[in-house]
């Protein structure tokens, strides 16, 4: 089964884990691939919501609240060293974004444990995910790009202080 947009949620959350858009080493498919991955768990979650669906809910939520903290802790390890050597404050900016989405998730996650989230609760939570990622895509991803054509394109997700040295 496959996710279809005008049709619904068509898989369980354990079959869309399978089923994972991420694929590749390279820095840019990772991110790129990454958010929609997210985006699909994202829709899948309002869905769920949508429906009632507390079961569903849960489920989307734990493979929402796993890919999300597995995609930015991927993030900065493997893309953020590097980025900050050339943009410190843009990299500054994304982490702190990280922390405050961590603890955000963290908090709505114990709003899903209580079923107390709310639909707007997680409308808001997607919103400023998309925000995030809109903000990646306009500064960091023109970035990796650039990254990509260069000779140190290969180098993303060495340790950073390899990244330098040749």
């Amino acid at each position: 089964m496959t996710w279809d947009r005008s049709a619904g949620i068509t898989m369980t959350a354990a079959e869309l884990a399978r089923s994972t858009l991420v694929g590749g080493d390279a820095a840019a498919t990772f991110v790129r691939d990454g958010h929609e991955w997210l985006e699909v768990l994202y829709a899948a979650l309002l869905a769920a919501f949508r429906h009632g669906d507390w079961p569903d809910v849960t489920e989307y939520w734990q493979e929402l609240e796993r890919a999300l903290c597995a995609h930015m802790d991927e993030e900065e390890q493997q893309v953020f060293p590097v980025f900050r050597a050339v943009e410190p404050a843009e990299a500054a900016a994304l982490k702190a974004d990280h922390d405050e989405l961590r603890g955000l998730v963290e908090l709505l996650g114990i709003k899903i444990e209580r079923r107390s989230l709310t639909e707007p609760d997680a409308h808001a939570l997607v919103r400023r995910l998309r925000a995030h990622g809109a903000r990646e895509e306009r500064v960091l991803h023109p970035w990796i790009d650039a990254m990509s054509a260069s000779p140190l394109g290969d180098r993303i997700g060495a340790p950073p202080r390899q990244v330098f040295e040749s």
